[in-house]
């Protein structure tokens, strides 16, 4: 029988909510893997070790993992975020995890395998796109009777809720901050942890809200918002990855999407056409809003086929991945 585990570089596996951790439940589920997050993943040789991909410069295990790495016969790396960038395979790697895959192209192993949402990566040799983001749509929350339940009370703000990327960079999302919440026309609610967000508060009293993160049920609490804004960074623009997770929670909420203009080129890409749901001005904004509801119904009716087709053809495509890398 084949060695085989997944390695997650989230502790909370079974509870967490971080992508990287429901990513690894899924697969652990679909594969029946056990899924480790400490140094029992340097046990005993594997057949196959598969590294969900996180944080890993904070984990206090990566010199297990090293050893894992250097003596597996084969490594599937999964990825879902672009901004994690998986050890390279050549250079003077210094620490034990990165010197592992150096080794492994250096003493001749079959390539490290990415089934991953970033083209850049699901290109290389024995690799394969996955969109590990449409795990997030929620068929149950997305069912209409739920979302007729949530717009009943829904107010007519514009709802923003994610992480702060500043600083000059290509992955900075903050000229798209910028001009959505600097002196917007509409009533904005931004829900972050992340007090950088307060400027804008501070800039526009009474027309900014920051609110702490959700807490609350999750789609419950987006879904009682006027309309959620998707906005991209300028990498995103130009390098395709999958939508992101914040698009398939704000459909499976029936939260009407207003969607920045720069988007379009990979959404499209993806399959989803947002053409008609574009705002990139405040005054394109506030109009939106008035739509939100026409919006919402459209958006489910043009995406609700594709993306639960996206979300039910994964564990097929997991299984048929996992009997080729095995092979």
């Amino acid at each position: 029988m084949a060695k085989v585990k997944i390695f997650s570089f989230i502790k909370h596996v079974d509870t967490s909510m971080i992508a990287s951790a429901r990513i690894a439940r899924f697969i652990g589920g679909e594969l029946g893997f056990p899924i480790t997050v400490d140094d029992t993943i340097a046990d005993e040789p594997l057949d196959l070790l598969i590294i969900v991909n996180g944080a890993y410069a904070f984990c206090k295990h990566l010199e297990a993992l090293g050893k894992a790495i250097r003596e597996a016969d084969r490594v599937v790396w999964i990825q879902n975020d672009y901004t994690i960038i998986p050890p390279k395979h050549e250079g003077e790697a210094e620490s034990p995890f990165r010197k592992a895959f150096v080794y492994r192209k250096e003493s001749g192993f079959t390539p490290t395998a990415y089934w991953s949402t970033c083209h850049q990566w699901s290109a290389l040799q024995g690799s394969t796109y996955v969109n590990w983001n449409c795990l997030t749509f929620d068929a149950a929350a997305a069912d209409e009777s739920n979302v007729k339940r949530r717009r009943k009370t829904a107010g007519g703000d514009l709802f923003y809720y994610g992480s702060y990327r500043h600083g000059s960079g290509r992955s900075s999302r903050k000229v798209y901050f910028d001009r959505y919440f600097t002196d917007p026309k509409v009533q904005v609610v931004i829900s972050s942890p992340d007090k950088k967000f307060l400027e804008y508060q501070h800039r526009a009293p009474g027309k900014v809200t920051v609110v702490p993160k959700i807490d609350a049920d999750f789609y419950d609490e987006i879904g009682k918002h006027g309309a959620g804004l998707y906005i991209e960074d300028r990498k995103s623009h130009d390098e395709f990855h999958s939508p992101a997770n914040r698009f398939y929670e704000m459909l499976s909420a029936g939260l009407p999407i207003i969607f920045q203009p720069e988007a379009q080129s990979m959404l499209h890409r993806a399959g989803y056409p947002i053409s008609s749901w574009m705002a990139g001005t405040k005054l394109e904004v506030q109009r939106a809003l008035e739509k939100r509801e026409a919006w919402g119904r459209e958006q489910r009716e043009c995406f609700g086929e594709k993306v639960h087709a996206e979300r039910n053809a994964l564990p097929k495509l997991l299984k048929n991945l996992y009997k080729k890398v095995k092979s």
